[in-house]
């Protein structure tokens, strides 16, 4: 009897222990997966980029134009870096502006031109999704400089 209850608490142990490795993997991969359930749209990240973070504001890109923005951030360890969008110590490596269909109108006809380094990541029903990038970076975010191209890709529109 003890060698039998003895077996079904190690059975139950390594069923617990093998359920505790599985959701660390299963965090991690969430950690690498950005959905935005409110806009309808998801980004997937590669891995070393574990130490994303993603700010949501609301900002004016002029004095008719308000739109939803999603500045995607990574820290930096540049102690002169500094952003006014983002806190300290996070640079922000690109960014995801939402219009609507109205606000996308009034870009497209008025600012267009000026914004001519904007990428077109999607539309949808409601809404037109650009990204564009900064002016610059701490120097010890350039090598993720060369990964935004391909994190792009991994714009996904959701059903």
């Amino acid at each position: 009897m003890r060698l039998t209850m003895f077996r079904f608490v190690l059975f139950l142990c390594s069923v617990m222990i093998a359920a505790g490795c599985a959701s660390e993997a299963d965090k991690k991969a969430r950690q690498l997966f950005y959905q935005n359930s409110e806009f309808g749209f998801s980004i997937k990240f590669p891995a070393n980029w574990q130490s994303y973070r993603v700010f949501d504001s609301k900002e004016y890109l002029a004095a008719d134009l308000r739109v939803r923005v999603f500045h995607v951030c990574l820290p930096t360890r540049s102690q002169d870096w500094q952003s006014g969008r983002v806190p300290s110590p996070y640079a922000v490596v690109f960014t995801i502006f939402v219009f609507n269909h109205d606000s996308w109108k009034i870009y497209s006809e008025k600012y267009a031109v000026a914004g001519a380094g904007d990428t077109i990541l999607g539309r949808s029903d409601k809404y037109v999704f650009i990204m564009r990038y900064p002016s610059g970076l701490p120097i010890d975010l350039n090598q993720y400089m060369k990964e935004i191209a391909s994190v792009v890709l991994q714009f996904k529109l959701l059903q």
